[in-house]
């Protein structure tokens, strides 16, 4: 994710690698968030990912950044069709792949609560109909 007009969303770059991030500031996530822990755990990746000048605690936040032109960053693909975009581009990361797996459990011996049992089925309808996603390889 980068503001409208930068150079990693310029139309001639086919694709975005996590290398091409080095050098560029870089907003990170908050360790208390999956993708905050991925990338700030991955050796391979550019320093200024893993250990970012700046980090948010969540995602509308992390577009108030990108849109006051504070750095670029990476987020799920998922995660990006819920959000404000205004003013912001995205690109799927070419390499690495980042998956991560989503999971829903509940104890079978245990009953719900009649709300959390509204949720849960909100939740389990909203996955099996969600439409095809780039960058989304899986839904469990």
């Amino acid at each position: 994710m980068a503001p409208v007009g930068h150079s990693l969303l310029h139309a001639s770059l086919k694709s975005v690698h996590i290398s091409d991030l080095a050098g560029h500031p870089y907003i990170g996530l908050t360790p208390d968030t999956l993708i905050g822990r991925v990338l700030s755990a991955t050796d391979a990746f550019p320093m200024n990912v893993r250990e970012p000048l700046l980090r948010v605690s969540n995602t509308s936040l992390l577009c108030g950044a990108i849109q006051n032109g504070l750095g670029i960053s990476i987020l799920t693909s998922l995660s990006t069709r819920f959000l404000n975009m205004s003013g912001i581009e995205s690109r799927l990361l070419a390499k690495p792949a980042i998956e991560r797996v989503i999971q829903m459990f509940k104890r079978p011996q245990r009953s719900m609560s009649p709300a959390a049992q509204l949720v849960w089925e909100e939740i389990a309808h909203d996955v099996k109909n969600l439409p095809e996603t780039d960058g989304v390889s899986r839904l469990i």
